[in-house]
């Protein structure tokens, strides 16, 4: 039997694993979550995933029945199924940008540091920045800046990544902040780069660039 709760826990743990580890996590899963990591990889439409995870999991099927838990609330599996495809989603093209960025010198030296915007109003998490200056965060004011590769991005996030999403609801994102903006801000530097390149470098599965940032 599918339920909301299950599913979710499954989105979570994938979510936490990160992109390159989705395929060893989703070994010990549920189907429907390698079904949605099948998708999310292949960029599918949105609407045609939703209809996939109905005629699949919710629509009356020999073996599988799926509905909402006793202890899950008001979740629906549906609706669960419509968060993690976004979250899958969005993790994997920031996930891919990231890669993509520790390799990038020039975009360091001019865009050294990233601070958290709210793109989506609906659902904003009540006190995310108290909790990004718990996690050791600059705070100023409404402003939430850290260098690109401080180590407050993991701890910040819910799912451990130093990418969006940070939290179930998917509503912060980032930009990046220029490097004269960062040096008035005191996070143009970061301290131990080459260690935080080289650990970053290390759980996505490149070789650490040492050259990159100086």
């Amino acid at each position: 039997m599918i339920t909301a709760r299950h599913l979710k826990a499954d989105v979570i743990a994938c979510l936490k694993a990160g992109p390159s580890e989705w395929d060893e996590a989703a070994k010990t899963l549920s189907s429907e979550i390698c079904w949605l990591i099948g998708h999310a990889r292949e960029q599918t439409d949105y609407r045609d995933v939703r209809l996939g995870f109905l005629k699949k999991f919710v629509w009356p099927a020999p073996s599988c029945e799926a509905t909402a838990g006793e202890d899950d609330g008001d979740d629906d599996p549906t609706d669960v199924a419509d968060a993690a495809y976004g979250l899958l989603k969005t993790q994997l093209a920031c996930h891919r940008n990231w890669k993509r960025e520790l390799l990038d010198k020039i975009t360091f030296e001019e865009y050294p540091a990233r601070k958290i915007i709210e793109v989506r109003r609906d659902n904003i998490p009540v006190g995310w920045r108290e909790k990004w200056a718990a996690c050791g965060g600059k705070r100023i004011g409404d402003l939430c800046v850290a260098h690109r590769l401080s180590t407050v991005w993991r701890k910040f996030s819910d799912f451990g990544q130093p990418y969006e999403p940070f939290e179930w609801s998917d509503a912060l994102g980032t930009s990046w902040v220029n490097v004269d903006e960062a040096e008035k801000l005191g996070v143009a530097k970061g301290d131990s780069l080459e260690d935080l390149i080289a650990d970053y470098a290390k759980r996505i599965g490149n070789k650490p660039p040492s050259s990159s940032v100086k």
